[in-house]
């Protein structure tokens, strides 16, 4: 069984197509047909709260547009992807996602959304601030 690989012509309407391979010039088509899903890319335009701890679980609401409830995933940074129950469809305009646990300890990471299993994340530069939380070592007085 062989693969093909092929180049689908821009669509301005979302929907499902089916897709039919034709082999060679002399136009035999191949047996069956697949289905494609022309979706609108989805943008990020503002998250909130944008900081939160190295530890994760930080419940973070995505805003923006073209969201799709399936093959949702929320990444934080390069390589810290979030899908299931820790990146939440809520409408086609808000998302809720759990920062997960920071791998490269405080700093500032991207905050990127895919709706298509991860094969394509937006790039709309929202940023998510990962702090060390307050610890307390002493409490003077201890009574009173």
């Amino acid at each position: 069984m062989g693969t093909a690989s092929c180049t689908v012509p821009a669509r301005s309407v979302s929907g499902v197509v089916k897709v039919r391979v034709i082999e060679g010039d002399g136009g035999i088509a191949l047996e069956g047909e697949q289905p494609y899903l022309y979706y609108q890319a989805p943008t990020v335009v503002g998250i909130q709260p944008s900081r939160g701890l190295i530890a994760g679980g930080t419940s973070v609401s995505v805003v923006g547009s073209g969201f799709v409830d399936g093959g949702l995933q929320c990444r934080f940074g390069v390589n810290e992807v979030v899908a299931g129950r820790s990146a939440e469809w809520i409408s086609s305009t808000a998302l809720a996602c759990v920062a997960p646990v920071s791998v490269s300890g405080p700093g500032i990471v991207g905050v990127e959304v895919s709706v298509n299993d991860g094969a394509d994340f937006t790039a709309d530069g929202k940023q998510f601030l990962y702090e060390v939380g307050a610890t307390v070592d002493a409490l003077r007085p201890s009574y009173g």
